[in-house]
This record gives structure tokens, C-alpha cells and sequence, in this order.
């Protein structure tokens, strides 16, 4: 048997472990669902679920596109079943009393919509190209990966401190930043391809990620976590039980620190804000991670059931747009397509040459199409209604699908690209596009914040993989500039 075909005969195997896990998967939320008063939303959301993932899951491929899916996919079906385990339908068990149901249903159709779109415009992974990321990954010293990531956490560094003092470029420079976890990404690729859990670099990179986030105002920790996931999943290392059980100790640590923030944030944050209704710390690292000791010191089970509740319902995101439903368009008027319009053209035109441009303000709009009083960004906190939302705001209930398939073939077309070209294939490119369409994976940002964080993102790491990759990699590889190049490509 030739290679290729053996690939073949292995690749094909995997699939149907793959198939058989994701059916499954979808029985049992059907059992968990389909006998409570939620029954035909918990049919849709196993079929959405069972669709989806059998689109966008590929043993061996890229995971971020179905990451992107499934996150959103949990946040606009949780509900469904923590409704049913009260016994409650899910229009009553809201505590906004809006059309729920209807609500989650567009949310369901959106949701397969965009996975079409993702499926498209990713298009099929050249042969060959994960396994040329995972031979680089393994030739190249782990302390070579860790250099790179020291760079770029740096250059992160750098690049908040920069916004902080020229706000008209916080877009772009953010952008920047945030490629840290794409090395960060390629370190943890590294460390999981070589099969082995020794080397102290990558904890050391991991702590450190994880305790920059626990000392912020958000939750930023959580991404340490999930980018070690996927670094874990793209390995390519062998589904084992030592595989399974790395996996299921990095999601309960995640989940527990979920719960635990959840269940202390409201003090936390007003602490290191010095009760300032505002997103802002005024207190020093040391004194944070004390409060936050102290706060976690006094958790009990009843405070821990009460977090878990409250993830549950934070995870949850479609109460706003089920008030949506009531008030669009019998109060107030599709937009025929303004919000997307203004999310289009706001990247074109920068705050630095547009001064006057207006602040996004995702409470503003919330307030607007829900006649609800949230808090925002003044008092602390943004709150959108989320993008499938917006899209049926902008376009009602079936104009807003096809929307929602060309974000996905734009999202999509971003790990393409990345992929596929010269100056950034393979590995750096896998990790280009994970660290943009993170952000993506959240069905509470704004159309206006998704687009432009798309464009940023896209931008900052076009000029890095053109411009500062060719000078790194012939050091991250050992070779020469021009071996470098070629390997790159």
C-alpha cells in the first residue's frame, strides 16, 4: 500500500471516529432535552450541533473553525437544557420575558448559516501542510518558540502602551498586540507535537498568560486556556488516554476558574476599580491578586453553586435578542442594512484622520431596540445584543441568513489566505488565523466590533508575517535567510 493511500485508510478511519463521537454527542442531548417542555428546541439545537460540527470537523486539520462554531452554538443552546432541568419553558424560565423561543431559533439557523460560510470560504487544507507545521514544530528547539513568543509578548507590551498614548490607532496597534497568542499558539503547538510534557518553557509561558489575566478587570485567563486546547487538538498527537486526560484536566481547571471568577467578579472588580463605575484598575498587581486570594478564600459551596449558576446564564446569550423579537419590527423598523452598513465603513475611516467619528457604544444600541435600561461603558461595563441580533435588526428573519453565511465565507477566507500564502504557510499561518477568528467566537459582539477586529487583525498580521517574519525566521529555524523562506513556503 502506497503512502498516500495508507493516509488515506488512517484519515478515513479518524473521520468515522469522528462521525460516531459527533452522533453520539447529539443522542445524548436529545435524551437530555427532548422530554421536558423545550423539546423541539432541543431537537434543533442537536441537529444544529450534529450539522455544524460535521461540517467543520476534520481529524487532523485545523480546529479554530469549529471552535468558532461550537462556542457559539453553547452560547445559544445552554439555555435549552438548564430551562428543561428546571422544568421550565424557555420564554418563562427568561428573566427578560421576551420571545425566547423564537429568538434561539433564528439564532440555531444563523449559526448553520455562518458554519456553510466558514466551511466555504476556509476551502480544503492543501495535503501536507499540518504535517510540514508539525515537522517544523518538532525540528526547531522549544526554547527557539519561546524566544519567539518573549518577542512578541513584548511587542504586545509595547503596543498597549502606544494606543494608550495615540488612541486614533488603538484599532491597528490592538491588532498587534494581540499576535502574542499566535506565537503563544505556536509555542504550545510545539511543546504538545513532541509527545513529551517536561520541558518547563510552555508552563512558564502558561503561568505567566494566566496570571496577567487573573489580574485584570475581565476574565482574560480563560484564553490561556483555550489556546493551549487547540495548540493540544492541531498537534496532532495521538487520541490516547494521556491525550484525554491533558484534555480533561486543562477544560476542569478552565471551567473551575470560570466558576470561581464568576462567583467573585462583582467584588473583585469594584475593588480595583476604587468603586469607580467604570472598566478601569487603579490598583496595583500586588494588592489585586491579594483581594482576589481573599475574595476566593471565602467561597463556600452555596457561593460556588451560585457562581455556577451564574456562568451558566452569563454563557447564555439570548435573552436580549428574544426582546428584540417583541419590539422589531412592531415598534420599531428593520434598518435595512444601516448597522452593517456603519460596520463596513467605520475601518475606512480611522478616528486619527476622523476625529469626530463616533465611539462604538454597544449599550446604546441595546438600549435602543430593547427600551431596557443597561449599563455602559460609563458605568462599567458594554452590553450588545449580539450579532445575529443586529443582522435580523438590520434585515429581518430571513434576509439575515444569507448575511450570516458571508461573515462565515469571510472568516473563512482569513484562514485561507493565511494558509496559503508565500509569506506565511503553514505554521505561522495556522497560527495567524487562529489568533484572528478567536475573536469571532462570541455571539455577543457587536457586527460594528466583529468587522473591525476582523480588519485589524488582518491587517497587523499581513505587515508581521510580510515585513518581521522573513528577518525571525531564519534564527527560529536555524537556517539561512533563504532556506528560511523557502521552508515558509
Amino acid at each position: 500500500m502506497s503512502v498516500s493511500a495508507g493516509q488515506a485508510v488512517v484519515g478515513g478511519r479518524g473521520r468515522s471516529r469522528a462521525s460516531g463521537l459527533l452522533v453520539a454527542i447529539a443522542a445524548a442531548l436529545l435524551l437530555a432535552g427532548c422530554f421536558g417542555p423545550n423539546a423541539l428546541l432541543a431537537v434543533l439545537a442537536a441537529a444544529t450541533f450534529l450539522a455544524g460540527s460535521m461540517l467543520l470537523w476534520r481529524p487532523g486539520q485545523p480546529p479554530i473553525l469549529l471552535y468558532v462554531f461550537l462556542i457559539q452554538w453553547l452560547q445559544a443552546s445552554v439555555v435549552v437544557f438548564h430551562a428543561t432541568l428546571a422544568g421550565a419553558s424557555v420564554d418563562d424560565f427568561s428573566t427578560m420575558q421576551g420571545n425566547e423561543t423564537k429568538a434561539i431559533v433564528l439564532t440555531q439557523l444563523a449559526l448553520i448559516c455562518q458554519a456553510v460560510g466558514l466551511k466555504l470560504g476556509a476551502g480544503a487544507i492543501k495535503p501536507g501542510l499540518m504535517e510540514g507545521a508539525r515537522d517544523l514544530a518538532q525540528r526547531t528547539p522549544l526554547r527557539r518558540w519561546f524566544g519567539a513568543y518573549l518577542v512578541f509578548a513584548m511587542v504586545s507590551a509595547a503596543a498597549a502602551f502606544a494606543a494608550s498614548r495615540a488612541p486614533g490607532l488603538s484599532q491597528v496597534l490592538g491588532g498587534v498586540g494581540y499576535l502574542r497568542w499566535a506565537f503563544f499558539f505556536m509555542l504550545a503547538f510545539a511543546f504538545f507535537a513532541r509527545g513529551s510534557l517536561r520541558n518547563p518553557l510552555f508552563y512558564i509561558a502558561f503561568a505567566a498568560e494566566l496570571l496577567a489575566g487573573l489580574g485584570g478587570y475581565f476574565s482574560d485567563f480563560k484564553t490561556a486556556f483555550i489556546v493551549t486546547l487547540l495548540g493540544l487538538v492541531a498537534s496532532g498527537t495521538r487520541v490516547s488516554a494521556r491525550f484525554i486526560a491533558v484534555s480533561a484536566a486543562i477544560s476542569a481547571a478552565a471551567l473551575f476558574l470560570m466558576v470561581v471568577w464568576s462567583a467573585v467578579k462583582e467584588d473583585y472588580r469594584d475593588f480595583v476599580s476604587g468603586g469607580q463605575a467604570e472598566q478601569v484598575v487603579t490598583v496595583e498587581y500586588g494588592e489585586r491578586m491579594k483581594q482576589l486570594g481573599a475574595l476566593v478564600g471565602q467561597l463556600d459551596a452555596e457561593s460556588l453553586g451560585q457562581g455556577a449558576d451564574t456562568l451558566v446564564r452569563r454563557i447564555s446569550y439570548v435573552d436580549y435578542f428574544g426582546v428584540v423579537v417583541d419590539r422589531v419590527p412592531s415598534q420599531l423598523p428593520y434598518q435595512n442594512g444601516a448597522i452593517l452598513r456603519d460596520a463596513i465603513l467605520r475601518p475606512f475611516t480611522p478616528r486619527l484622520l476622523f476625529p469626530g467619528k463616533s465611539a462604538i457604544d454597544d449599550s446604546l444600541r441595546t438600549r435602543q431596540f430593547t427600551g431596557m435600561h443597561v449599563a455602559s461603558a460609563a458605568e462599567g461595563t458594554s452590553i450588545g445584543v449580539g450579532w445575529p441580533a443586529e443582522l435580523y435588526i438590520d434585515f429581518g428573519p430571513w434576509l439575515m441568513m444569507p448575511v450570516a453565511l458571508a461573515l462565515g465565507l469571510a472568516y473563512g477566507f482569513v484562514q485561507r489566505f493565511f494558509l496559503n500564502w508565500r509569506y506565511s504557510a503553514g505554521l505561522l499561518g495556522l497560527a495567524i488565523s487562529i489568533e484572528i477568528l478567536l475573536a469571532a467566537a462570541s455571539i455577543e459582539t457587536s457586527i460594528t466590533k466583529m468587522i473591525g477586529g476582523l480588519m485589524a487583525g488582518f491587517i497587523a498580521a499581513w505587515l508581521v508575517a510580510r515585513f518581521a517574519m522573513p528577518g525571525l525566521l531564519p534564527w527560529l529555524t536555524g537556517r539561512g535567510r533563504q532556506g528560511a523562506e523557502r521552508a515558509a513556503q
